[in-house]
């Protein structure tokens, strides 16, 4: 099947130790039968597998990373204001060790469509890291765990390019890195925004005036893409625009909508049930106010309420925009 390039999609494969049998079938989840004797093998209260706790970081790299080809591109407004009714989420593929086997043909499923661009692996797995890019006909050789660094992105972006769109000129725009998890829902995918935009901007906020006008700046970017989309789908040249785009801006401000994600802290009351039964341990968690409101975990009475009063009083605690969507 031929698709066009710039319909094609970069694919990040993370390796992974895992401690099952290469014998038997890779089980991603673990039934609640499974969970009494394999406790010690997922955190509380998540459930998430503490085998992938080392990929996390080069999962967030990732993310920093091009999703489709079209993040490579010069994009008009409008095609920006249309692709946001789309899920472009990246391609990440997280492997264990044991299905090392078996990688060609799970990636080549993914073809021609996705395109192995990157391997990532702990320093553990360099040689079958080493194995499998070569099987993958990766050019770019594998990145350990002990080598992410923020400072490569903007290389990684010119390396994807050259792989996916060989043909067209490489858009001379860095990408920030983003550092604040705190914020990563609205700065993360903002990025995408700003790359297009070309504002030569980064949000991330060093004081709390920043930190206060920064919803108000991310939703601003999008006004303005919507504004400048509505011009072009008017058939308006650049000077036309510039005559009217303030007036359009100010439009779309009133306009501008976002699905909104409220991230409440706590933990169902039948999963700490489901999670005691099974003999789950939640008391590093309980009764502290820091971690609770990060990790939703357990919370005192006393401690739900100063979670309601942060979320009344401060500025990005607990409730999230999630823009991921957006770009």
């Amino acid at each position: 099947m031929q698709v066009p390039k710039t319909a094609r999609k970069p694919i990040y494969i993370i390796l992974f130790d895992s401690a099952q049998s290469r014998d038997e079938p890779y089980k991603p989840y673990l039934s609640q039968d499974e969970i009494v004797d394999g406790a010690h093998l997922v955190t509380a209260p998540h459930g998430l597998s503490v085998e992938l706790i080392p990929c996390l970081r080069a999962l967030w790299f990732c993310l920093h990373l091009p999703a489709t080809a079209y993040d490579l591109l010069d994009l008009q407004a409008r095609r920006i204001r249309s692709f946001q009714q789309y899920d472009f989420a990246h391609e990440i593929v997280l492997l264990p060790n044991t299905m090392l086997d078996d990688a060609t043909d799970i990636i080549t499923r993914r073809e021609p469509i996705g395109v192995p661009v990157l391997v990532f692996a702990p320093d553990s797995l360099m040689s079958e890291a080493n194995d499998l890019a070569a099987r993958l006909s990766v050019p770019n050789r594998p990145i350990l765990f002990s080598e992410l660094d923020p400072q490569t992105i903007p290389q990684l972006w010119r390396v994807i390019h050259q792989m996916l769109l060989e043909d067209a000129d490489y858009l001379e725009r860095d990408f920030d890195f983003v550092n604040r998890l705190d914020l990563a829902p609205l700065l993360l995918p903002n990025a995408f925004v700003l790359r297009q935009l070309d504002t030569g901007r980064t949000d991330e906020p060093d004081n709390p005036e920043e930190l206060s006008d920064l919803t108000y700046s991310v939703l601003n970017d999008h006004a303005v893409v919507s504004a400048v989309a509505r011009c072009e789908n008017a058939g308006m040249n650049e000077a036309e625009a510039e005559k009217v785009l303030n007036e359009v801006i100010n439009e779309e401000r009133q306009n501008v909508s976002v699905p909104i994600s409220v991230v409440v802290p706590g933990v169902a009351p039948a999963y700490v049930k489901a999670a005691t039964a099974l003999g789950v341990s939640m008391a590093p968690y309980a009764g502290n106010p820091s971690i609770s409101h990060c990790y939703g975990a357990i919370l005192t009475p006393s401690t739900r309420r100063e979670s309601r009063k942060r979320l009344l009083t401060s500025s990005l605690p607990t409730v999230l925009l999630r823009v991921a969507g957006w770009r």
